[in-house]
């Protein structure tokens, strides 16, 4: 199958919908695992949204709240965008995870409930992540407010 999102940048994600979701009382889990074009044994699907491709993502996470310094949102067009700053290891961690697997979907997930994803372009060094989703303004805030106080949790 051929592959409309590879040109992609990097940075820009695509809402998707259909993979869970719960609620935890104000506690977000934040998460990035990794997805293909094609189900493996235990890749869970998810539909990206306005579209009929499917994306299969894997259950094992490879970046997560811990890796994190904090977010925040920023506008784009009158758009929320969240901004997230990776820790210094998170920062590594996503430089490596974004050369070993160029042309996989990274995918973004709070509370077990995939809100973002796109196509790895290339290496991103610089170690901060600016995405938008299917997501209003209010959603926005409340993911940046949790992933705070994840992260503020976390150095303690």
């Amino acid at each position: 199958m051929r592959n409309p999102y590879r040109s992609i940048a990097t940075i820009t994600l695509i809402g998707v919908l259909g993979c869970g979701g719960h609620d935890r009382g104000g506690q977000l889990d934040a998460v990035f695992r990794l997805g293909d074009w094609e189900a493996t044994e235990s890749s869970q699907a998810c539909r990206v949204l306005g579209r009929e491709e499917m994306i299969h993502v894997d259950p094992q996470p490879v970046l997560a709240a811990e890796d994190l310094l904090g977010a925040t949102v920023v506008f784009k067009s009158n758009r929320p965008v969240l901004e997230l700053t990776f820790s210094e290891t998170g920062r590594i961690q996503l430089a490596n995870l974004t050369t070993a697997n160029q042309h996989r979907w990274l995918c973004f997930f709070v509370d077990d409930e995939l809100l973002s994803a796109a196509v790895i372009a290339g290496r991103i060094e610089e170690g901060v992540l600016r995405f938008g989703g299917a997501f209003s303004d209010s959603r926005a805030f409340e993911i940046a407010e949790g992933i705070n106080r994840a992260t503020r949790k976390n150095l303690e």
